[in-house]
């Protein structure tokens, strides 16, 4: 980045529950694979041994039976977050962002977070946010429409992929299409 110049955002706002829902659908893609492929595996051990009926019923049994397995749990983490977001005041906080060449601070009536650039070790664009892996297992997220502008959007990506070694990865996550 050049040094002459200092580039510095703030965007606030408040997340919406389905900014939440987004993130927390982001989330679970990820989880529902584990739980398909686990079920899978526990599933076709078992009933090579159990079951005495041919492989090609078996197997679409067991395929049925981890998609269904998968749906339920997709459907119980859904409302959880559901519930989270109606019952968590924190969640429902007026948010500022600040960022610059240094880094992302991130502050609310509860807290006050400053992240370097070298602290950030993932980030995606979603449909509606951007999800920004801290430490590993921090999330900050920063919902687009608390931008005051198009133009500080884009300034935002151009500073991401100046100060951060890897690429902001957009990975499209449609809350209606997701259970």
């Amino acid at each position: 980045m050049d040094n002459n110049i200092t580039h510095e955002i703030n965007a606030s706002g408040t997340y919406s529950r389905e900014e939440v829902e987004q993130l927390n659908s982001f989330l679970r893609k990820r989880i529902s694979i584990l739980i398909f492929v686990v079920t899978m595996i526990y599933c076709l051990i078992p009933s090579e041994l159990l079951l005495d009926m041919p492989v090609i019923i078996r197997i679409p049994l067991v395929l049925l039976f981890a998609f269904l397995i998968t749906f339920i749990f997709m459907i119980i983490l859904k409302n959880r977050a559901r519930k989270q977001y109606n019952n968590d005041r924190l969640v429902k906080l007026e948010r500022n962002f600040k960022i610059t060449c240094k880094g992302i601070t991130h502050s609310s009536e509860a807290s006050h977070v400053s992240i370097e650039w070298d602290d950030i070790a993932m980030g995606f664009e979603l449909n509606k946010i951007f999800i920004v892996i801290y430490f590993s297992n921090n999330i900050l997220m920063l919902p687009k429409r608390f931008f005051s502008s198009k133009e500080d959007e884009l300034l935002f990506k151009k500073i991401v992929s100046e100060n951060i070694k890897i690429k902001l990865k957009r990975d499209h996550v449609d809350i209606d299409r997701n259970v």
